[in-house]
């Protein structure tokens, strides 16, 4: 906000002769040791500073006034905002597509929740199946373990996928 308003000061008082004049005068009685009767620099901040508008209901505009200014940039940072953490219609669209391709609703599932900052954790594709020992038995029985590994993470995902794009159906 001050640099918005030491720019407008420094634009305003460039083009004033009569900013220019009334603050050099003002600046030599104060040199003087007198007391400036009206100094302009010192009134133009304070008048600044006490027309902002803080309400919110300030119009925005890039080139506008301090407070037009302000709305402005609240209204940048809120777009950036809502482009960051917000999911688009057109990522919607993209979900709503790709229900039929397995790999693609995956990626756009991660993309998403990654977005909105959910967490997802890959709770079996990450555990390594298990070793076989060399007993016939035991062998069988490992297997019938990986199996069963493999087939709950597959219900996992199946159903993480599933329940992700029915909520943008």
């Amino acid at each position: 906000m001050v640099k918005e308003i030491v720019a407008d000061f420094k634009a305003k008082f460039e083009k004033d002769a009569g900013m220019q004049t009334a603050s050099l005068t003002a600046a030599i009685e104060q040199l003087g040791g007198g007391e400036a009767k009206a100094d302009p620099v010192n009134k133009f901040f304070t008048d600044t500073l006490a027309g902002v508008d803080l309400s919110g209901k300030a119009a925005a505009k890039a080139d506008g006034s301090v407070s037009e200014k302000l709305a402005f940039a609240q209204q940048q940072a809120e777009a950036e905002f809502v482009k960051s953490f917000y999911v688009t219609a057109d990522e919607a669209k993209a979900v709503k597509a790709a229900v039929k391709d397995e790999a693609a609703l995956e990626d756009l599932m991660k993309k998403v929740y990654a977005k909105v900052g959910f967490h997802l954790p890959s709770m079996y594709s990450g555990v390594a199946d298990l070793k076989t020992v060399g007993d016939a038995a035991a062998d069988k029985f490992v297997g019938e373990v990986n199996a069963a590994k493999a087939k709950l993470a597959g219900d996992i995902k199946k159903q993480s996928l599933s329940n992700f794009s029915a909520s943008f159906a």
